[in-house]
């Protein structure tokens, strides 16, 4: 089982948006809680509260 992991990235980050799609996809494949850009402040605030 994997811990909870964010991955934050910004529009000026293009060198690696691919990577991290491709991070992001492995993530959902493996059954490993990921979140897309409109889900995670629900995300991080579920993780701070326990």
């Amino acid at each position: 089982m994997s811990p909870p992991f964010i991955l934050i990235q910004t529009q000026d980050d293009k060198d690696h948006i691919d990577s991290s799609l491709f991070y992001y996809y492995a993530l959902k494949e493996a059954k490993v809680p990921a979140a897309t850009v409109n889900e995670w402040p629900h995300r991080i605030l579920s993780s701070f509260r326990g």
